[in-house]
């Protein structure tokens, strides 16, 4: 082959000519090598980007900026380094006709510019297999050695190929019209073979321009031609699903047309049946007309009337009137509350239509003759049940019937009526109708319509005046022929005078004032103690909770309260076992007077509508309270209970705002008040047989919630600075005053009163007892054969024994004196309130043997354990694990003991133990916000303020020690709820301190003068009192839990412990309860102790603990006071 010539070449790197293409034929032709390798399938990676085209072609193209990368990687241009031959193709590693298929349209010299060639030079560069970095250099290295055969040069200023398409193969420049010859045809088995062998490839076949295009139109065509094919065959797919879904559609339709046919036929036999008097049993049709001539209606209750209240009276009323017979269902409303109740009757075998209507009558003529009135004062009406238009034509009527008595009482009795109509006649004229038209003398303009209405009812005013000698423009203006019935004001056509709207607006407004001033007044006496008035104030509602459970049963609400309830109290009725035997001690009138005033005033009757101030007013009556001790002493004697007794009324309150389940309801017994006495006067007789033997129940006579509170206190306090580890568990009872055994019960209170008339009393107020449920969708009544009777006078006293007695015979059966104890010295390591109870002892595994103990104990007794409310404590101390097995569930410990809202935790200061009674303030506070903060004599707010506010964060202040840090918090708050009741606000310019100040220091001068005591001086009163009441409880025959816990390791004992050799020893915390004793004796000057039996000295010395315990007033000095008078 010739040498390659260089003619028509720059062989000057630095000058490069031009290419001699455009910019859009190089383009073209690269977007063509792509098809082409696309089609044939010959090169595994793309070749269109070996295609060498000029950086400044490319930087004139959006898409490749000269700047950015080409197919996501760098230029030539951007990438340096020195000239290399890629590894994988150094020395020969790829054919010769592989370097000639896949070289690139340009050279690269120097600096990576194009160099372009002839032909001829490439044609001898394939041949010999020779590819030159640049013209001058001639097929040789960058070092001046001669390049191998099918060695390929990687050129430019940039380092190493990363990838076969970055390697740059010189090759000779090809007119850009015929560059397709440039790339051979070849699979790639035969480029595999030809790099093994090292062999040519087969001939290379050509493409030119004219070819490609060919070529790419043909291709064009095809995928034209499969794409319609793909598409008809899709929706061809498409319409046969389709039809053979309509196909069975239509199936499905013609079917369901059968079925409503039969469903048709048979309605139209029932009715027919119905029609003809047959078919007993069968409920009227659906037709509303039909529906409506066998419906009565009951009204005379004002709107929004609750549903069991009209339900309960309409009964009465039907049974007390001997009409319940002639009835065939219970009376409902079509809501909650409504002020109107419907009765369905039914076509019973053999009557007709008219026979049942008959019946319908004389249940309305008998409530008509005897004119029962409602709870709310008004005259029970009944009438048939008729349609929205029938009501408006004997409206009218009865409009125009009140209208005249307006202008005149008694001139309605002229009138005839006929209410069918809604048609009125005066004397000879008719003057109104609903149904009829006027006269055909009457002129249009003396008639007054409302076309409001369908019926288009009229009123004759000219021969109304006519008629009632009245003035035309009188009755005109009269406020009776401006309202309509239901309250609704509707101006006929001619009488819409503007001054009659100005009286309606005044009297409203007038009304409106009066409104406003008489709450002002409520409120102004609730805000300064007025008790009874800030109970009827303080008195709000449970919102909507009915109607969000009833949206949450799938059944009627009252049915599933019902059936709730029934399962609770279902248990094997109990027979009567106790049988007195001996004399029997009739009441005293004394017993009597005091039984009375043991009970609560104003509180809610029950079926037998009695209470504490009728029999106050028995007493008053001569002879009234002997009456009294003979009736109840012949119950006594007889032993035989009036059934109304034991049969309470039921309620049901919401626990949650938004109950959804029956266990969200909360049931509220109203018993007998006679029950209720008769119970009190049995227990003050039998208190001391039933008091308590053990110290652990709290809830007992002499006893209190601060008892369970201190003594649980102490114990943490006592654990801390004896460094004890402490574990509790606190207990309580699910469902415990329902699911008490009464066969049980009685057995224990037999144990305690014999075989006595008393005894055999309480018997039968707990035997044969039943609940009226009263919900807001119905009333019930069922049989509760378990349990106590709730809200009984007895059944505290009688729960509490239980607990206590099944405390007791588990500690005595199991020994829990000779187990580990927590102090040795202190056998007594549980307390009970009522239901709730702790059990405590140095590990976690001694505690929950007692509980399992515990409860195999109360579970003869009925009572079970709701685990998901008991809780465990741990300190930090205890072994662990932290966690006890209480019947198949784990009880992991909490980081505090919840006890009545608080928070016991052992080591924690008093300020943490506070913060729960403070929440409790703030919200208290903000709850009666309309009472504290309203603008009446600041005075009597701070007295309520005291009493209502101090009351809820201070309701067991009593049972905890005072400190300094505790007592300073406490006053702090109590400043700032009074800032907040005297409305004080930051002033434009004032600090935060001086704000600050400004509050403390007015909330001070308002307490000063209003003679109410800071909460740090309470605190003192009451801790004092509250210590006296301890040490006094020692000398009680059963002394309360509170005082062994106050005595044992009293400042006295640990004097004398500190004398001894041997013994117990403080740990190294520091000892608030001895130095706390000791501040107390200072105070006493001695053993204060001994002083609290002495009530006139322990009193007296309360000053002087107040004085050298309470806070001074102010940290600084204040001037003067202001005048809040």
């Amino acid at each position: 082959m010739a040498a390659p010539s260089t003619e028509g070449f720059n062989m000057d790197p630095k000058v490069p000519d031009p290419p001699s293409v455009d910019r859009e034929s190089m383009l073209a032709q690269r977007r063509a090598v792509g098809w082409q390798e696309l089609k044939l399938g010959v090169v595994k990676k793309s070749i269109i980007r070996q295609i060498w085209l000029p950086d400044e072609w490319l930087s004139q193209d959006d898409n490749e900026p000269e700047t950015s990368t080409r197919h996501g990687k760098e230029t030539r241009a951007q990438r340096g380094g020195p000239t290399a031959v890629h590894p994988k193709w150094a020395g020969g590693g790829m054919p010769q006709a592989g370097l000639a298929a896949t070289s690139r349209a340009a050279g690269i010299q120097g600096g990576g510019e194009p160099v372009v060639q002839d032909r001829a030079t490439a044609e001898a560069k394939d041949e010999e297999g020779e590819h030159s970095n640049s013209p001058g250099v001639g097929g040789k290295h960058s070092d001046g050695s001669p390049l191998a055969a099918g060695e390929a040069v990687w050129s430019g200023n940039h380092g190493p190929p990363e990838t076969p398409e970055d390697l740059v193969l010189l090759d000779p420049v090809l007119p850009l019209r015929k560059l397709s010859a440039a790339f051979s045809e070849c699979t790639n088995d035969e480029a595999r073979a030809m790099e093994a062998d090292r062999v040519d490839p087969s001939p290379m076949v050509t493409l030119d321009m004219r070819q490609m295009e060919a070529l790419l139109q043909a291709q064009c065509r095809q995928i034209v031609a499969s794409n319609e094919a793909q598409v008809q065959q899709l929706f061809a797919t498409l319409e046969n699903k389709y039809d053979k879904k309509l196909a069975d559609a239509e199936v499905r339709f013609d079917n369901v047309e059968e079925r409503v046919g039969g469903v048709e036929a048979r309605l139209q036999k029932i009715e027919d049946l119905l029609r003809q008097g047959k078919g007993p049993g069968i409920d009227v049709s659906h037709d509303d007309e039909a529906r409506r001539k066998l419906t009565l209606v009951f009204g005379g209750w004002q709107p929004d009337t609750p549903r069991r209240t009209i339900v309960a009276e309409v009964t009465e009323a039907l049974e007390k009137l001997d009409l319940q017979d002639l009835t065939d269902s219970a009376p409902f409303t079509t809501g909650p509350r409504r002020s109107v109740a419907l009765m369905g009757f039914k076509l019973r075998t053999g009557e007709g239509l008219g026979d049942t209507r008959r019946r319908m009558l004389k249940v309305i003529t008998g409530l008509a003759d005897s004119q029962p009135l409602t709870s709310h004062g008004k005259k029970m009406w009944c009438s048939y049940s008729r349609t929205k238009a029938e009501r408006d034509v004997s409206g009218h009527a009865s409009w125009v019937k009140r209208a005249i008595n307006l202008l005149e009482q008694g001139l309605s009795s002229s009138l005839d009526i006929e209410f069918s109509t809604g048609t009125v006649w005066c004397g000879d004229s008719m003057v109104a109708s609903a149904t009829k038209a006027p006269p055909v003398v009457v002129q249009e303009s003396d008639v007054m319509w409302d076309d409001r209405l369908v019926t288009n009812p009229w009123i004759h005013v000219a021969a109304l005046a006519r008629e009632t000698r009245k003035d035309v423009a009188h009755l005109e203006s009269t406020g009776g022929l401006e309202t309509l019935t239901s309250g609704s004001v509707v101006c006929l056509q001619e009488s819409k005078a503007p001054a009659n709207q100005k009286i309606l607006e005044s009297g409203l407004n007038a009304r409106r004032a009066d409104r406003k001033q008489w709450e002002q007044a409520r409120l102004a006496k609730a805000s300064q103690c007025d008790w009874a008035s800030f109970r009827r104030v303080r008195a709000e509602g449970q919102g909507s909770w009915p109607d969000c459970f009833a949206a949450a049963q799938a059944t009627d609400p009252h049915e599933v309260v019902d059936d709730h309830f029934k399962a609770i109290y279902k248990a094997d009725p109990q027979q009567r076992t106790v049988f007195p035997e001996g004399d029997v001690v009739g009441f005293s009138v004394e017993e009597i007077r005091k039984g009375i005033f043991q009970m609560k005033k104003g509180k809610s009757v029950g079926v037998d509508l009695t209470s504490r101030e009728l029999f106050e007013g028995l007493l008053e009556t001569p002879g009234g309270a002997s009456h009294l001790a003979e009736f109840f002493t012949s119950i006594l004697v007889s032993q035989q209970v009036p059934k109304d007794w034991n049969k309470s009324i039921l309620i049901v309150l919401a626990k949650v705002p938004q109950p959804l389940a029956p266990r969200d309801l909360r049931p509220i017994a109203l018993g007998s008040a006679t029950s209720k006495l008769f119970a009190r006067l049995l227990l003050n007789r039998c208190l001391p047989k039933l008091g308590p033997k053990s110290p652990y129940q709290c809830a007992r006579e002499h006893r209190q919630s601060n008892d369970y509170v201190f003594s649980l206190w102490r114990i943490f306090e006592l654990c801390r600075e004896w460094n004890k580890p402490l574990t509790c568990v606190k207990i309580d009872i699910h469902k415990a005053f329902d699911s008490v055994d009464r066969g049980a019960l009685i057995r224990k209170l037999r144990s305690r009163l014999g075989s006595t008339a008393e005894m055999a009393c309480f018997e039968q107020l707990l035997l044969d007892t039943t609940a009226l449920l009263v919900t807001p969708w119905g009333m019930s009544e069922f049989r509760m054969d378990s349990g106590i009777k709730q809200g009984a006078v007895e059944s505290p006293c009688f729960f509490s024994l239980l607990m206590e007695e099944g405390l007791e015979e588990a500690a005595e059966l199991h020994r829990w004196s000779e187990q580990p104890l927590l102090f040795p010295d202190l056998v007594y390591e549980s307390a009970l309130f009522m239901d709730d109870g702790i059990l405590w002892g140095s590990s976690p595994s001694i505690v929950a043997r007692k509980l399992e103990q515990f409860l195999g104990v109360l579970k003869g007794y009925g009572l079970h354990l709701n685990v998901q409310k008991c809780q465990l404590y741990c300190s930090k101390d205890t072994a662990s694990p932290h966690s006890i097995r209480v019947q198949e569930h784990t009880l992991v410990a909490h980081e505090s003991l919840e006890i009545m809202g608080l928070q016991l935790r052992k080591g924690m200061s008093m300020c943490e133990l506070l913060q729960p009674l403070i929440s409790r303030a703030k919200q208290k506070f903000w709850s009666l916000k309309h009472l504290l903060r309203c603008k009446t004599p600041i005075r009597g707010r701070v007295h309520l303020f005291q009493r209502v506010v101090a009351g809820t964060a201070l309701w067991c202040i009593s049972a905890l020690p005072p400190d300094k840090a505790s007592m300073g918090l406490l006053n702090s708050i109590q400043a700032m709820l009074l800032g907040w009741m005297m409305r004080l606000y930051r002033a434009e310019g004032e600090t935060w301190i001086q704000f600050r100040q400004r509050v403390i220091r007015s909330a001070r001068s308002l307490l000063h003068s209003s003679g109410c005591l800071r909460w740090s001086t309470l605190w003192l009163q009451r801790w004092w009192d509250y210590s006296g009441h301890r040490v006094r409880g020692l000398l009680h025959p059963q002394p309360p839990l509170s005082a062994y816990v106050d005595e044992f390791r009293s400042l006295s004992w640990w004097r004398h412990t500190q004398k001894l050799k041997s013994g117990p020893r403080h740990g190294h915390h520091y000892a608030r309860l001895t130095a706390l004793e000791e501040g107390m004796n200072r105070v006493c000057q001695g053993p204060w102790r001994g002083a609290v039996h002495d009530r006139g000295k322990w009193r007296s010395l309360r000053a002087c603990w107040i004085d050298q315990n309470d806070l001074p007033w102010a940290s600084g000095r204040q001037l003067a006071l202001p005048d809040w008078s």
